[in-house]
């Protein structure tokens, strides 16, 4: 199932996210997008609290439990090009929020195993 959030975060907890990930971009150096136009930070404090908060909300769209396993915050170059590909590991849920509202592009969102796909762009605070 592949389905659009509208409301998934609120102002004050997207306010406080997009403020962490830009304090964590300030500490970057521009070299570190010249090797890699994404930049990841896995696990942090705040999106590990930030999962284990959302876990039931999450929850309310499956039949069966839903068990917390994995956050990160990912920071794309502006020249970035992310090709389709499959995720390596076999998720159950995955969710993906855009927290830049000034950068947006078409998400393609699927699964290999159905013929299910979705294009579309998010705003920020905004997740599939």
């Amino acid at each position: 199932m592949i389905k659009k959030v509208t409301n998934f975060l609120t102002p004050e907890e997207g306010n406080y996210l997009h403020s962490y990930a830009d304090g964590l971009l300030i500490r970057t150096d521009e070299k570190d997008f010249k090797k890699n136009p994404s930049i990841a930070w896995d696990r942090t404090i705040v999106t590990e609290f930030l999962m284990l908060k959302k876990q039931s909300f999450i929850a309310e769209s499956y039949d069966r439990k839903i068990l917390p396993n994995y956050s990160s915050i990912v920071v794309y170059s502006p020249d970035a090009k992310v090709d389709k590909h499959v995720s390596p590991i076999n998720h159950d849920v995955t969710v993906i929020i855009n927290l830049f509202d000034e950068n947006r592009w078409p998400i393609h969102f699927g699964r290999v195993d159905t013929k299910e796909d979705m294009v579309e762009t998010l705003k920020q605070c905004e997740a599939f």
